[in-house]
């Protein structure tokens, strides 16, 4: 079940929690998971910038945290017109590590709601493409 939430005390213990906030709001919103966060919760942070998932790993842990980089494929038709196309995907993975079998069910949870998606083990090279 997909539940989007600004009220995480309303949600209860997640398994996956996409971690959508503009940099500066990071660690309050951070801080504010702890009603969703359960032992096997996994944190993937789908935020621009570098150090995101640092700041979430450092409250959480870096066993269940997660970076992620966004590529959507969409169009400007007109102003105010975007038009979504296909070709979009997410990249995860923890800096210098191998998938585990949290990045696993992270990569099935994505594939089973059709979000194309790949784990990478060097998740800071492709922040930093993304990034330059």
């Amino acid at each position: 079940m997909l539940v989007f939430t600004d009220d995480t005390s309303d949600v209860g213990i997640a398994d996956l929690i996409l971690f959508c906030v503009k940099s500066y709001d990071t660690e309050s919103a951070a801080e504010s998971l702890r009603p969703m966060i359960g032992t096997d919760s996994a944190i993937l942070s789908l935020q621009n910038g570098i150090d995101n998932a640092e700041k979430i790993a450092r409250l959480w842990g870096e066993q269940r945290t997660f970076a992620g980089v966004v590529y959507i494929g969409a169009a400007i038709d007109a102003p105010g017109v975007v038009r979504h196309s296909t070709g979009g995907k997410i990249i995860f993975g923890q800096p210098d590590k191998c998938p585990d079998d949290r990045a696993q069910f992270i990569a099935r949870s994505l594939a089973a709601t059709d979000i194309p998606c790949e784990m990478s083990r060097d998740i800071q090279k492709v922040q930093w493409n993304k990034l330059l």
